[in-house]
């Protein structure tokens, strides 16, 4: 009898163990399976990680060659599967997942976003400053003394409210704003700078702040009647004063005046505004050209190419002309004294 009930007691258990065995074997399987896209998308974003602009490796032309992906995967996704996407990332991701299997253009968004949400939040700085780029104008900007927001929209971006001390929307056009991480952000009672915005700042004239070492200074200017800010980044000291100015969909040249020496002038690839005017102005040390793969906007209506941008560009010094793609990263190191 004792060896009965003993039998007996047991074979429900290892049932239920088996049961577990199967369940946890079936998840691994089920989120460790990729097809061949989402595969190709990895080995996209590491070749671009271990390849920045700039870099001996890398070069101009090499950098083109494997943006081509990019651009038709972009090409093969339509403005109205993109809003969907969008929608759902925050109110179904099931869904969004789904949408990331069939779309590779999607999973790489995906994929970089988190790479670059995960790098944020782990990595810290003593000195000089790290800058992630964000889908089609976003960056964040992390110094000893602050964590920085400008143009955000990805999928994911809840995750950094609680690292983020501040963030910045140029503008109320959909490709520079994200609400749901808007109101997160002002949940969390982290300040959100806008022209727009009406739980955050509201900017829509010269202003400046400080964030520890790190200086703002905004000013405005306009895209056909919609108010453009324009955000000159001082990242301090410890980051040998590197300085971003990030003048979004801006369309009156002169109006685009800094007060300091531009280190990297974020810049609209076309916008009704000469890019070559535009640097000719500012004489900035290097220019990241934006706004591009914009997946919001029609194909063949204001979506620019990688490939569209790489051939404007191209009688322009190569060293200092960055096209970022996304979750890529740039690294100040302060000049040793």
């Amino acid at each position: 009898m004792k060896i009965f009930k003993t039998v007996k007691c047991t074979y429900p258990l290892i049932s239920v163990l088996l049961l577990l065995l199967w369940v946890s074997c079936s998840q691994q399987l089920l989120f460790s399976s990729k097809t061949e896209s989402q595969k190709e998308a990895e080995s996209l974003f590491k070749w671009f990680r271990n390849n920045p602009p700039g870099s001996n490796a890398s070069g101009v032309g090499l950098r083109r060659e494997k943006s081509a992906t990019l651009d038709r995967q972009g090409w093969e996704l339509d403005s109205e599967t993109w809003k969907a996407y969008r929608a759902s990332w925050s109110e179904n991701p099931v869904e969004a997942a789904n949408m990331e299997k069939n779309h590779p253009i999607l999973y790489y968004l995906r994929h970089t976003s988190n790479q670059a949400i995960k790098e944020i939040k782990n990595t810290n700085i003593n000195d000089g400053a790290v800058i992630w780029k964000f889908y089609n104008m976003g960056y964040v900007i992390k110094t000893k003394d602050a964590c920085i927001g400008i143009d955000l929209v990805s999928p994911g971006l809840t995750e950094l409210t609680d690292i983020l001390d501040l963030t910045i929307v140029s503008h109320t056009h959909h490709d520079h704003k994200d609400i749901p991480f808007l109101e997160a952000m002002t949940a969390a009672g982290k300040p959100v700078y806008s022209p727009f915005y009406s739980n955050g700042i509201v900017i829509n004239s010269t202003e400046e702040i400080n964030f520890g070492e790190v200086n703002i200074r905004f000013t405005m200017n306009d895209q056909r009647g919609t108010p453009v800010i324009v955000s000159q980044i001082d990242c301090g000291k410890s980051a040998d004063n590197f300085t971003m100015y990030h003048i979004a969909d801006s369309r009156i040249l002169e109006e685009l005046n800094p007060t300091r020496s531009i280190n990297l002038l974020v810049l609209h690839i076309s916008n009704s505004i000469s890019i070559f005017d535009v640097i000719e102005r500012i004489k900035p040390e290097a220019t990241a050209f934006d706004h591009v793969m914009e997946l919001g906007h029609p194909v063949g209506k204001y979506r620019w190419s990688y490939d569209y941008t790489y051939n404007k560009i191209k009688k322009l010094p190569a060293p200092s002309s960055y096209v970022l793609t996304w979750g890529e990263q740039l690294k100040i190191v302060p000049v040793q004294q």
